[in-house]
């Protein structure tokens, strides 16, 4: 009895160690701190292990960007140096001095991209289960820059667009030029008209599509919110003036990606349980032009 308790004991307390060494292991690798940077072929992953940050090319490119993809690199939500890609794999991601993150050339050490926050802290990146990239202040906690406030072509579940109708500071989603081009495109998507709130989609400064007017559950010239796949959005607002609309799934088995296409229109791509269900562009006729 003394020996089969003694190995009770034993295997608890060998669980117990190993829980311990996981839980760390899994916050250290969703996290980018000052002593920890990345490097192109690595990747840290979020504690769900559902989204990754790392370096990737483009389908017929060499071409390195530094991005966050949902479980794999196909299916890009977040990319930092969109407008400076770089030209070969010596990128680094790593926390500055002053506090931003940035992506520096290891060999020459020039800094390529920097979330370019003004107030210098000491600071970490953690990738969040959301896939928000997120830079918090290590002392406070405060979160001082995030990648949901900086997109770039792609909307996820829980992410803003949004406007401030006392600053006039803007989320904006902005295409790429085309599918292996990731540099900044033509056309943007931006929360307009914030007294009956709609989304315009720009094409240079001229309204391309517009969404029609917010009733309080759908935007009103686009019918097919009414769907199942497109349904679940809602409209928010801060203390601070900003005005906002999310969208989400009530089945957390459930993920979308949103995303402004090289041409101008909305092109969704739906998974359940991780695999692809469902790809569709929002229908545009010539009336909503």
């Amino acid at each position: 009895m003394a020996f089969f308790s003694h190995n009770i004991n034993h295997l608890f307390i060998t669980f117990l160690i190993f829980c311990t060494f996981c839980s760390c292991y899994s916050s250290i690798n969703d996290t980018i701190t000052l002593s920890k940077s990345l490097k192109d072929q690595e990747t840290i992953t979020s504690n769900s292990t559902n989204f990754k940050l790392g370096f990737f090319s483009p389908l017929n490119s060499t071409n390195r960007y530094l991005g966050i993809w949902y479980i794999n690199e196909t299916n890009n939500i977040w990319i930092a140096n969109r407008d400076q890609p770089i030209k070969d794999s010596n990128g680094i991601v790593s926390i500055h001095k002053d506090g931003n993150l940035v992506i520096l050339n290891k060999q020459k050490g020039d800094i390529i991209w920097s979330t370019k926050i003004s107030t210098s802290t000491n600071s970490t990146a953690q990738l969040e289960d959301t896939g928000n990239l997120v830079l918090r202040d290590i002392n406070s906690g405060e979160t001082i820059w995030d990648s949901f406030s900086h997109p770039a072509d792609a909307a996820v579940p829980t992410m803003r667009i949004g406007a401030n109708k006392i600053t006039g500071k803007k989320i904006t989603f902005v295409s790429r030029k085309s599918e292996n081009d990731l540099s900044s495109g033509d056309y943007s998507a931006s929360l307009e008209r914030l007294d009956a709130p709609e989304v315009f989609i720009w094409h240079d400064k001229n309204i391309h599509w517009r969404t029609g007017p917010w009733n309080g559950r759908v935007f009103l010239g686009s019918p097919r919110m009414l769907t199942e796949y497109l349904f679940g959005w809602r409209l928010d607002h801060d203390g601070d003036g900003t005005d906002y609309i999310t969208y989400n799934f009530a089945d957390k088995s459930k993920f979308g990606i949103l995303s402004l296409t090289p041409h101008g229109t909305l092109k969704l791509v739906e998974y359940i349980d991780k695999k692809e269900i469902l790809r569709l562009e929002v229908d545009q006729n010539e009336c909503d032009f």
